[in-house]
């Protein structure tokens, strides 16, 4: 079984953070280009549903922004505590809600910070090597969030090698493939 990422999601590169700080109409310029890509930018309405920002932390450990288009909320998660993020973690999440809030021009209220429901089933990091790799696993359970029981269970990592090993075999095949079960 061949499965793909649902239409409204997008996982955006990790320059897409700095580039906001740095010039945010060039980065916004490149989400706009991307949006309308894929579909999902009309002049008066934005179909993403969800916002993924893998961000790297001074060169030294990685988080993961989500914003919730759908439910209005955003979240910063961090792999070695994911329910609890900094102070530092929530404010950089603060600052790229508001900007996109800004930016999109959304007639409703600002985007509230409030954790994904299905957080307290994310592995934790237990190590001090492998944050990237964590975020990385993140994605696939988010994306196949509504899938998390029948398929995904099978499909996530009993290890951190095991992880490294799929995201090869995904990275080089270009996609993911569930066995049937036996």
């Amino acid at each position: 079984m061949h499965t793909e990422f649902p239409r409204g999601i997008v996982c955006l590169n990790s320059f897409f953070f700095p580039k906001l700080q740095d010039t945010p109409e060039e980065a916004f310029d490149w989400l706009r280009n991307l949006l309308n890509y894929y579909d999902l930018l009309f002049p008066h309405k934005c179909l993403l549903e969800e916002l993924w920002i893998p961000i790297n932390l001074g060169n030294q450990h990685w988080i993961l922004v989500t914003v919730d288009f759908v439910h209005g909320t955003y979240f910063a998660i961090n792999p070695i505590h994911p329910n609890n993020p900094t102070v530092q973690e929530i404010s950089i999440a603060d600052f790229i809600a508001d900007s996109i809030w800004r930016e999109f021009g959304f007639e409703s209220n600002r985007f509230v910070l409030r954790s994904p429901n299905h957080i307290h089933r994310l592995p934790v990091q237990v190590d001090g090597i492998n944050c990237g790799v964590y975020i990385c696993m993140y994605m696939v359970i988010y994306a196949f969030g509504s899938f998390l029981n029948p398929y995904i269970g099978d499909l996530l990592p009993k290890s951190i090698d095991e992880c490294r090993f799929l995201m090869l075999c995904w990275l080089l095949k270009g996609k993911i493939f569930f066995l049937p079960n036996n």
